[in-house]
């Protein structure tokens, strides 16, 4: 997934393959006090775009994901305001 999500993703929104990064954090899920099956969780750290290509990036990780697990797949967009991120010191 890490080989090709990536290039799909800057092709959706038309910006460098290299300005993506995946994290993968393990967890455990727990509900009234017992382990339950998890929930894949993606969050998506961007400068927000328009509704359509937010559509296309969630269908495209979906898609992905559903390769890899049956789970169930929720997938977060966040979004960052350009006055507020810095990168090597500079804004972005």
């Amino acid at each position: 997934m890490s080989r090709n999500l990536p290039a799909q993703l800057a092709a959706i929104t038309a910006t460098d393959v290299s300005s993506y990064t995946l994290e993968w954090i393990p967890s455990q899920f727990f509900q009234q006090g017992e382990a339950c099956q998890p929930l894949v969780t993606v969050e998506v750290l961007w400068f927000q775009r328009n509704e359509s290509t937010q559509d296309e990036m969630e269908a495209c990780i979906r898609e992905h994901l559903l390769v890899e697990t049956q789970l169930s797949v929720a997938v977060i967009f966040i979004g960052l305001d350009k006055r507020g991120y810095y990168r090597d010191g500079r804004h972005f």
